[in-house]
């Protein structure tokens, strides 16, 4: 929810998928330096990941990552990573570069042993194999799905007008 309230539900269903929850060690960690550390996190992974016919890893900068990959080569279980862009360039040298450059380092085995990267983008895949050029082989493109028919019929607003910011000034979405 935010950085001192969090969901109460451990474990519920929503439109027929299992969401399983773990307590974070530090809200102030998840909050201001995405570093999410779920408490039983390992044991639960180590016990269940079995289980599963295939996982799929979101972002790459994460412990859960780290410890998905190694059960799953452990129990020769396939699994893709979808780094959502936080391995572009710019993403590495924002916050905690020399944090991020070291992960890369010490766990590009995640990359290596996935079956799949899912790039969003051309752009991304180029990232990516500028990183390591052999996990071009591994890279596939497949964007964010959106429904261009929701967007077809949209009165345009002159956002300049509307909150006064001068017409010399650009906007970014």
């Amino acid at each position: 929810l935010n950085g001192t309230k969090r969901v109460k539900k451990m474990k519920e269903e929503i439109d027929g998928v299992s969401v399983i929850r773990f307590k974070n060690a530090s809200n102030y960690l998840a909050k201001y330096c995405n570093a999410y550390l779920p408490i039983s996190f390992y044991f639960w992974a180590k016990k269940n990941i079995k289980n599963f016919d295939f996982v799929h890893c979101h972002d790459f900068f994460t412990l859960q990552n780290i410890i998905v990959a190694h059960f799953c080569k452990k129990y020769d279980i396939p699994f893709i990573v979808q780094p959502h862009g936080t391995l572009s360039p710019i993403r590495q040298d924002a916050k905690f570069k020399r944090v991020k450059t070291l992960f890369i380092r010490m766990f590009s085995n995640v990359l290596t042993q996935s079956k799949y990267i899912i790039a969003l983008t051309e752009r991304e895949k180029t990232d990516i194999i500028n990183i390591d050029n052999p996990l071009k082989g591994k890279i596939r493109i497949l964007p964010n799905g959106i429904r261009t028919a929701e967007f077809e019929n949209i009165n345009t607003v002159n956002l300049h007008e509307k909150f006064s910011i001068p017409q010399n000034h650009k906007i970014i979405g």
